[in-house]
């Protein structure tokens, strides 16, 4: 039970946690950098970054999204990881209904995550659009077609 509780829900958290805190970092050294090239200034004195290194709207929209991801993860798979304690240490069997929806709460996590990227990602949107657009022409013949 504890392998399966650090696989299926800490070490991914674990995982996306530390990619995300990368990403972000990232973005935040590389506008650093950016600021120290526009502008010529030292990167030693935070005292003049700080008004010109403001989280930007980018900046915000990614952070936003990365704690909506995280956060929808937790909220997905905390019900089978709950679950899978109570039926380790409960001495009654969970109601099938009860185990199988939190299993599916589970699944329906990796479901999500394209269409959530593609309402926040204008670029996903376009490329998720051409993709679909080259597999079904009837698609791609609306779009196209001229309008009387």
């Amino acid at each position: 039970m504890y392998f399966m509780i650090g696989t299926c829900f800490f070490g991914p958290l674990s995982v996306m946690a530390l990619s995300y805190f990368k990403i972000l970092s990232f973005t935040r050294n590389h506008k650093r950098r950016l600021a120290t090239f526009r502008n010529r200034i030292d990167v030693t004195k935070e005292t003049d970054l700080a008004p010109r290194l403001r989280m930007s709207v980018e900046e915000t929209k990614i952070t936003h999204t990365l704690v909506i991801v995280v956060a929808r993860f937790v909220f997905c798979s905390a019900p089978f990881v709950i679950t899978m304690i109570l039926s380790t240490y409960y001495s009654q069997p969970i109601p099938r209904g009860v185990d199988f929806g939190s299993l599916l709460l589970g699944y329906a996590n990796s479901m999500f995550n394209p269409i959530f990227y593609g309402v926040r990602n204008a670029g996903f949107r376009k490329s998720f659009n051409e993709l679909y657009s080259k597999r079904f022409t009837c698609v791609k013949n609306k779009r196209t077609a001229p309008q009387p």
